[in-house]
């Protein structure tokens, strides 16, 4: 490995040490504002129950909270735990009380929840079209799905996904002064997935686990012409599918981070003949304190994410950072930097793919604000840094419309050199 990737691990180990000290830095503050507040000192949790959950098991939710009976009460753990709650699909809205026990200076906590439908499906529709240097693309997707956010009655999440897309492109390559390469392909693709989340794994409040099975069939035509002193035409038809199976385990610290191991493969099969299947074994840190999963007013999200392929003998490190800001009520604004670093073990290569910047405004309608039913739209320019020339920017409009059942998502994003 040369001098640039380990660079690029010194700059990964570097955020990783702010993240770990801010991390330090916000447990003293929550545990400063209990002290001063009096009120972790003089009241004792001889309880912890929940009440409005008529289809959701209590357990699941004092998963969420960190504190045990004979706890002395923090103001910053509540906090966390209804942040923890509220970000879930299956409540509309969670409150928290603390009310008295039989025995002076000892409560009850008491979570209060409004459930939401437990079955939830969803509708999207993308577009996007890509116009640099002498590429052309244009793509349609639909997908729908089904999640089920108390499967077993135990706050496990089975979902179930379908879509299918058609693009068409078009690439231009000068091989040489006299002789240049036009080709022309059409794709279509169709996906079938199942995807089996438990957040507290072996009843745990910090374990969790997932697994996905996902089928995936396409067709590519390819229509290329070479010119030069004659011209000639060649077309060729593929048809693959592939079988992808991941598993994953991960373990929740501290008030937002978690680490997560896993492992993936796919079989695909090429023209009829399989193709040799390659693992991946993925190490992940997080960090998300975002209050909303779709549209977030506040909070933050850092992933750090390290790949290797075992058959191709390659590596990656993908660096995520994420922040949003309320302007407004229905007003935020964010931002986005992410940046990979990859090596080939074969080649001794390594580069740096150079940071992606994003910006995004977000114009929120609060439908239903005490059910946390949201709507609005998310406006959100790419572009890449001056090192990454191949790269152009991509402009991206999104409509998401939330009601008690279902999620609709309309995409539409350009790339344009």
């Amino acid at each position: 490995m040369n001098k640039k990737f380990f660079t690029g691990l010194r700059e990964f180990s570097l955020i990783l040490a702010i993240i770990a000290l801010l991390g330090s830095a916000e447990v003293v503050a929550a545990s400063e504002t209990g002290n001063d507040d009096g009120l972790s000192f003089n009241l004792i949790i001889d309880d912890i129950t929940c009440r409005g959950n008529e289809n959701t098991d209590c357990n699941f939710i004092l998963k969420k909270y960190y504190q045990s009976v004979g706890d002395l009460v923090d103001p910053g753990e509540i906090a966390d735990a209804r942040l923890r709650l509220g970000t879930l699909f299956q409540f509309r809205n969670v409150r928290v009380t603390l009310e008295k026990s039989s025995e002076r200076g000892h409560v009850v906590v008491v979570f209060i929840v409004e459930e939401a439908d437990q079955i939830q499906f969803n509708l999207a529709a993308n577009y996007a079209g890509t116009d640099i240097k002498n590429y052309e693309n244009d793509s349609f997707q639909l997908a729908s799905g089904v999640t089920d956010f108390n499967f077993l009655g135990r706050g496990k999440q089975l979902s179930f996904n379908v879509g299918t897309s058609q693009s068409k492109s078009r690439n231009t390559q000068f091989i040489s002064p006299t002789l240049s390469s036009s080709s022309r392909q059409k794709a279509r693709n169709n996906y079938a997935d199942i995807e089996y989340y438990d957040p507290h794994l072996f009843d745990s409040a910090r374990y969790f686990f997932t697994a996905k099975i996902s089928y995936n069939e396409w067709n590519n035509r390819h229509n290329v012409t070479l010119s030069g002193e004659q011209e000639e035409h060649l077309t060729v038809n593929d048809n693959n599918n592939s079988k992808f199976y991941f598993l994953s385990l991960g373990r929740r610290f501290g008030s937002y981070s978690y680490v997560q191991l896993s492992a993936s493969d796919i079989d695909t099969n090429f023209n009829g003949g399989k193709i040799d299947s390659d693992t991946v074994v993925s190490m992940s840190y997080g960090r998300d304190s975002r209050d909303n999963l779709l549209f977030p007013t506040t909070g933050s999200n850092f992933t750090a994410t390290v790949n290797h392929l075992n058959n191709s003998r390659y590596s990656s490190l993908h660096l995520a950072y994420s922040d949003h800001y309320s302007l407004t009520d229905n007003y935020v604004l964010s931002y986005r930097i992410t940046d990979t670093f990859e090596y080939h073990e074969d080649t001794g290569s390594d580069f740096d793919l150079n940071p992606y910047y994003s910006l995004m405004f977000s114009d929120i309608n609060q439908s239903q604000k005490h059910n946390g039913i949201y709507s609005g739209w998310q406006y959100t320019l790419h572009f890449p840094s001056n090192e990454a020339r191949d790269r152009g920017v991509t402009f991206g409009v999104d409509y998401i419309h939330q009601t008690d059942k279902l999620i609709y998502r309309l995409a539409f994003s350009y790339e344009k050199e």
